[in-house]
């Protein structure tokens, strides 16, 4: 009798671990998929929560004009009158406007015409659309109700949608 394997039992063992070696390399697949899943469905909460925070914040300290709608370009523009400056330590009123720019950039615009103030401030890259749907106290409408204090926006980003819910009620 010779000592050593057998060229039968070489290839079982190597087939035995092939499988192995798969079904730990599916398994580590998988695990990096859901991380991958995880963050980016973290990233799109994140995202979503800080955009509604400035959005809220311009809304609440909203002054009484209501929402409007700049439809002259081929993008829809939102313009309102707000007390939430993001430059000055103080209420200063300002005209807000957020719209996407050519390098699809959700951009919030902040004026003062009085101050000679004008500031832009890119907030999320890669928005394709901005849909506004404005609350008429019945049901959210795509036109523009007459002094509006409630609206939806939906923001598509790549091929996700962000939808926020702001206003104030009065």
């Amino acid at each position: 009798m010779k000592n050593g394997f057998t060229i039968i039992e070489l290839l079982i063992s190597l087939f035995i671990s092939s499988f192995v070696a798969m079904g730990l390399f599916s398994v580590i697949s998988s695990i990096a998929d859901i991380r991958t899943g995880i963050v980016d469905s973290s990233n799109n909460i994140i995202t979503k929560e800080k955009l509604s925070l400035i959005i809220n914040r311009d809304t609440r300290m909203m002054i009484d004009t209501g929402f409007t709608v700049d439809s002259t370009e081929d993008k829809r523009k939102l313009k309102f009158n707000t007390f939430n400056t993001l430059r000055f330590n103080k209420s200063v009123p300002v005209e807000v406007v957020y719209y996407i720019d050519d390098d699809n950039y959700l951009i919030r615009r902040e004026s003062n015409t009085e101050l000679l103030y004008d500031m832009e401030m890119k907030l999320i890259s890669n928005v394709t659309e901005m849909k506004m749907n404005f609350y008429d106290g019945i049901e959210y409408q795509e036109d523009n109700v007459n002094k509006a204090k409630l609206l939806k926006i939906d923001i598509t980003i790549g091929e996700k949608i962000i939808t926020i819910f702001t206003g104030m009620i009065k």
